[in-house]
């Protein structure tokens, strides 16, 4: 295959390695994502796809977003559909499975390409903005240090947020003790409710041109 033809970025370790890793999986495994994503379309969220998957946020994420990526490639790309295949073999990718998998892709609706180009542009334009790039926790334990009172220890967690802006990320750490973790989930749980209570209401006067991305 000609460079100009070259589909997908092979050149960029960090799609290579996500590409190898949608490959590991079990063939029931990636036909059970293309069922989902055909049945869902623009439903076809992380939480689904870690659900199917039985494993981490952190992978269903990096399956979900190539699985997305290869999909929207695909479509746009001029007969793409069946030159695909020997791309990913080059790039050390399981033959029986990428072949399998190819064979999906050529069954795969109109309709589904389209949602899943849909969610892959959803992702391209909050990388245009200041985002949610990841987080992480550690739990640490400690006392009030009185001095010449009983040791009392609790139970504190060190946040650190990463926002992504268009050119450049910021990070932030903080602390909060188990009350107040507990309160964030809380509100982070009412604030979903909201939101998915009002797309209720906009999917019903916008039909299909609305999608909540994640369903109920």
């Amino acid at each position: 295959m000609s460079l100009q033809r070259r589909i997908f970025p092979s050149d960029e370790p960090s799609f290579v390695n996500s590409a190898k890793t949608l490959f590991s999986l079990p063939v029931d495994t990636l036909e059970r994502l293309m069922k989902g994503l055909e049945s869902r379309k623009t439903l076809f969220s992380t939480a689904y796809v870690a659900d199917t998957l039985q494993r981490g946020v952190g992978l269903a994420q990096n399956v979900r977003m190539t699985l997305l990526f290869i999909l929207h490639q695909v479509d746009e790309a001029d007969g793409g559909k069946k030159d695909f295949a020997k791309e990913f073999i080059d790039m050390g990718c399981e033959k029986e499975k990428v072949d399998i998998f190819a064979s999906i892709i050529l069954k795969t609706t109109k309709d589904t390409f389209r949602a899943a180009t849909t969610l892959f542009q959803v992702e391209s334009y909050l990388g245009g903005t200041d985002h949610l790039h990841g987080f992480g926790a550690h739990i640490n334990f400690t006392n009030l240090g009185r001095v010449g009172k009983p040791l009392v220890m609790f139970p504190l967690v060190r946040m650190t947020i990463v926002v992504q802006g268009e050119e450049e990320s910021r990070e932030t750490s903080f602390d909060m003790d188990a009350n107040r973790l507990q309160v964030f989930i809380m509100e982070m749980q009412e604030i979903l409710k909201g939101m998915l209570a009002e797309s209720a209401l906009l999917k019903k006067a916008l039909g299909n041109n609305f999608s909540s991305l994640i369903g109920d």
